[in-house]
């Protein structure tokens, strides 16, 4: 939301934690997470079962990996990768309004990759004294917003 010319992230629900796990061989999986907090266990493991499987979805090329040449990238089925991109600075006004110009520019000019500059007044997320382990949630909201940058996907 922009309020008298300045951009206002609003929390909407808890703060919280996600993590990605995505295993490169195909099979059934279980994971399970111990969390601890300053040394202190917060209970019992949180622990899922799930299944990757064989195929990949179409019209996806899956995960990008260093090529077995280790000189260049590719992705899961073998297909070269080529980055085509530039170095993207924090915004002149607002995240959602600077970041969705930008990338949807880059887009139709066919990038494919960006290279995200943080700076403390910009995406900090422990930049300020005493915060070490103590994340600017508004800062990580402004990571986050870029790295799903929604503009990409069909549903927006």
């Amino acid at each position: 939301m922009v309020t008298n010319g300045a951009e206002v992230v609003s929390p909407v629900g808890s703060p919280q934690w996600r993590i990605r796990f995505t295993p490169a061989e195909p099979g059934d999986y279980k994971l399970s997470l111990n969390i601890e907090t300053n040394g202190v266990s917060a209970g019992r493991p949180i622990t899922t079962h799930f299944n990757v499987p064989v195929a990949t979805p179409s019209g996806q090329h899956g995960y990008v990996r260093v090529a077995p040449d280790k000189r260049y990238f590719e992705t899961t089925d073998g297909r070269p990768l080529r980055l085509v991109g530039e170095n993207v600075c924090w915004p002149e006004h607002q995240v959602k309004s600077d970041y969705d110009a930008w990338f949807g520019a880059m887009r139709n000019a066919g990038e494919n990759f960006a290279r995200l500059w943080m700076a403390p007044w910009f995406a900090g997320l422990e930049h300020t004294p005493g915060t070490l382990n103590r994340y600017n949630l508004e800062a990580a909201w402004q990571l986050d917003y870029v790295s799903i940058w929604p503009g990409r996907t069909a549903s927006t």
